[in-house]
């Protein structure tokens, strides 16, 4: 990939949003994962752009670089087309990559620079401190920032959140360092053109020397490794030019030999695979650069080829948050997709549960996701997954718990949740957003004692002709945790060892969770009023976990503590301190 672009000078227009399926056959305007090897795509408006790498975003969009038209695109899941200029002309921008702050980044292989784009759309860029080095491709790293190939300089570069390089020297003479990825051992793996296959350790690397830095022969004489991906098995996965598909087993690689690494033909000749990304099903995904075909491995290595688009040479290929594989279209200038069997990353997004009430705790949960190539993802993998509450569609500053409890500013306007969530390996991050709940002013103590007792409100007795009085506190609940434990009783004039459930609490306001050995609804009563109610959340080891939130005031004194579970009824005396 040693070539250079000419300088196309200033673009005319900076941001341009376009949406069309390509007419022809296999095309298709895409509506959610598609069937294993079905095909849609999507025209990109700039003509003759050709478009090379592709990554999924954090904001659920895919992102692309567009190598002669100094251009980076995106590209929603429903197909449209966004594009921002690279300031640098003649940059052409060739690898891309997500980063765990949120951003994109790519490479600038003439420009010989490192660009950062935020999802809105800015860009900006890093030069790569040794002159002439055709940045190729660029990876997350495991230490938080991004690792970057330099092609003609023989040498690997790491960029900071921040924007400063550092570039370390690969120690085999003559080498051509291409693609990279982060690998299983928590490590960086890359791939050099001269037939060898390259690992990084960030935790031993030294600034302009080889430490840390080891590479592998591949058994082939004619071997010309090009991108890396990491699998679902645990290995690193990449093409050869020479009609191949490359297996690294970290664990069985020796620095000098070809040991744990084995490579598959594939059957078409002369393709040419170039990209390579880890699917949803647990496969290896690949592009053929000449063949116009897109390319799938099992685990054990049997590869099956599905006809392209017609015409255009494949590059770029990544996972999806819809759970196709999304690839570029140097030839025809498009944006391809490909089904993968594989069912889009969320399977029901998240509820608010509580009432709705200010001052009333509300619950983000309920959301489901499927498991992409046999595992669940992460809520946690980056800053920015997780709970994130909304006001009317807007996110709530500091909000990111996965309960919240409305303000007075809340009142009158929409509340709702989005959950965020990673699939590391695949590098896809998804969200889902709950519908939304109109946010009520708390109750007061106007109504005054409700119930046969006539037990006045903790706000005050009520006025005379029933005026309302001061806005009094929320309602106060046992928070309760029971158990199983061995009692003696007396049975039929004998002292038998039961089991019985014993439980303790303490007084909180507002809803509370609170654990019992069952699983069902749950209320709190005094003889046959009411005065809160409560249902399953979640489960975990055996032990069920429940909300429970006043209809009305509490006042210290026996209740009884009423757990369903099916048909079946189970009741406990509580008392409640003062």
């Amino acid at each position: 990939m040693k070539r250079r672009h000419a300088d196309r000078g200033a673009l005319a227009a900076i941001l341009v949003t376009f949406a069309v399926a390509l007419a022809g056959s296999g095309s298709a305007l895409a509506a959610g994962p598609l069937p294993v090897g079905s095909f849609s795509s999507f025209q990109v408006p700039t003509v003759g752009s050709t478009p090379t790498g592709i990554a999924a975003g954090r904001d659920g969009n895919m992102w692309f670089t567009e190598q002669t038209a100094d251009q980076i695109g995106r590209i929603t899941p429903s197909g449209t087309v966004t594009e921002f200029s690279v300031p640098t002309a003649g940059s052409a921008p060739f690898g891309i990559a997500a980063g765990p702050d949120g951003n994109i980044w790519f490479t600038e292989f003439s420009g010989n620079k490192i660009g950062r784009i935020t999802p809105s759309g800015t860009v900006t860029e890093f030069s790569v401190p040794t002159a002439g080095s055709d940045p190729t491709a660029i990876a997350a790293g495991p230490d938080g920032n991004m690792w970057f190939t330099e092609q003609d300089k023989g040498q690997i570069g790491r960029i900071t959140p921040g924007g400063t390089v550092t570039e370390f020297t690969v120690p085999t003479a003559g080498s051509d360092p291409l693609g990279i990825a982060a690998g299983p051992d928590g490590n960086l793996w890359f791939t050099d053109s001269a037939g060898r296959i390259g690992q990084i350790v960030p935790s031993q690397t030294s600034p302009g020397t080889s430490d840390g830095i080891t590479e592998f022969p591949v058994p082939s004489a004619t071997s010309a490794p090009f991108w890396i991906a990491a699998g679902p098995d645990g290995s690193l996965w990449f093409t050869d030019s020479a009609g191949k598909i490359g297996q690294v087993v970290p664990s069985q690689t020796s620095p000098g030999t070809s040991d744990g690494i084995t490579e598959f033909p594939v059957p078409t000749a002369g393709v040419d695979p170039f990209g390579i990304a880890a699917g949803p099903d647990g496969n290896m995904w690949f592009t053929e650069f000449f063949g116009d075909k897109i390319g799938r491995i099992t685990p054990s290595g049997q590869v099956t080829e599905f006809t392209g688009l017609g015409g255009s040479t494949l590059t770029g290929i990544a996972a999806g948050p819809d759970g196709n594989l999304w690839f570029t279209g140097q030839g025809t200038g498009n944006i391809g997709l490909i089904g993968a069997g594989a069912a889009a990353a969320s399977v029901r997004p998240p509820s608010v549960t509580g009432s709705g009430q200010e001052g009333t705790q509300q619950v983000c949960q309920g959301d489901a996701w499927q498991q992409w190539a046999g595992k669940a993802p992460s809520y946690s993998a980056f800053s920015f997954d997780g709970y994130q509450w909304l006001r009317d569609g807007s996110a709530i500053a500091g909000a990111t718990g996965q309960a919240y409890t409305p303000t007075a500013g809340d009142v009158g306007h929409m509340l709702s949740c989005t959950v965020t969530v990673t699939y590391p390996l695949l590098n896809v991050t998804s969200s889902a957003t709950s519908a939304g709940v109109m946010v009520t002013a708390q109750s007061t103590g106007s109504q005054g004692p409700q119930g046969p007792q006539g037990v006045p409100g903790p706000a005050g007795p009520a006025g005379p002709a029933g005026a309302p009085g001061p806005r009094g506190p929320a309602g106060q609940v046992e928070l309760v945790t029971c158990k199983q434990v061995k009692v003696k009783v007396r049975i039929k004039h004998k002292l038998k060892r039961v089991t019985r459930l014993k439980c303790t609490g303490k007084l909180v306001s507002g809803p509370v969770r609170f654990t019992t050995a069952n699983a069902g609804r749950a209320s709190l009563a005094r003889g046959r009023v009411v005065y809160a109610v409560g249902q399953l959340i979640s489960a975990h080891h055996g032990r069920s976990r429940l909300l429970l939130s006043p209809m009305r005031p509490l006042r210290p004194g026996a209740y009884t503590l009423i757990d369903r579970i099916g048909k079946r009824t189970h009741r406990t005396s509580i008392t409640i301190g003062s």
